[in-house]
């Protein structure tokens, strides 16, 4: 082997080496295999500057089919494929997101099959009662308004929720929940505690993030419970649901 095409071939080794089809092998080593050929049959026929010029636009040619190849063969390399949220079309359509200029996040992953999503907000802020009305003094402050996302199964014989909730960290952080206890911390990826918290009615892992606190709440219709309970999952479940999470944008 000539030492030009040695020194691409240590190049073209040293790149990142994610797993590709069978397929696309066959097609790298068959562009490899015809870029030798060619560029031994221009050595041993003319050392002319045209021959050389085709010699390198063939081998960039080949160098770009295998970066090509390499980037877009996605179809057994979810590393490099962009993430996809859960009912992504449905969250695109939620205008009201908008007004919120904090941090957003929804999973990219749950462990059911979505058939619909509800959207609502809460508010969380000094009130006040006038003529028997209760009125919200910060209602338009996007700060006191919790984000309130319910994710529905599409399985009805095993009706499932999960409520992602998303709050300002200055009006509710982990530190304000009734349930907060410090053994009921625990560890979570990136060094990011979280707040678990169960009853037998729902299950709750909450964490804080750049400015917000963040709630998944996991339940199941009363109808499914045993012995008065709800059929719990596991605690590494939710959590693998708070790490799927990604940033959000409509």
């Amino acid at each position: 082997m000539n030492k030009d095409f040695r020194e691409i071939e240590e190049k073209l080794k040293s790149l990142p080496k994610p797993p590709l089809k069978s397929s696309s092998k066959s097609l790298i080593q068959q562009s490899l295999r015809e870029f030798n050929e060619v560029y031994e049959h221009q050595k041993s026929t003319s050392n002319s500057l045209i021959k050389r010029v085709g010699f390198s636009l063939t081998g960039a040619i080949v160098i770009g089919l295998f970066l090509i190849l390499l980037v877009s063969d996605g179809g057994e390399n979810d590393f490099y494929q962009p993430h996809s949220f859960v009912a992504e079309a449905q969250l695109k359509n939620l205008k009201e997101l908008d007004k919120f200029d904090r941090l957003i996040k929804f999973p990219t992953y749950l462990p059911f099959e979505v058939s619909d999503i509800h959207y609502e907000e809460q508010y969380l802020g000094p009130m006040d009662v006038m003529q028997d009305e209760v009125h919200y003094l910060y209602e338009d402050d996007p700060a006191h308004l919790a984000i309130r996302t319910f994710f529905l199964s599409l399985d009805e014989s095993n009706k499932q929720v999960v409520e992602v909730e998303q709050w300002d960290v200055s009006v509710h952080s982990l530190l304000n929940k009734n349930h907060f206890r410090e053994d009921s911390l625990i560890e979570m990826e990136d060094g990011k505690r979280g707040l678990y918290f169960s009853n037998g009615a729902v299950q709750i892992l909450s964490w804080e993030e750049d400015g917000v606190t963040f709630d998944i709440i996991y339940s199941t219709d009363p109808e499914d419970w045993v012995d008065g309970r709800m059929v719990e999952i596991p605690l590494e479940e939710l959590i693998k649901i708070a790490e799927s999470f990604e940033t959000f944008k409509r």
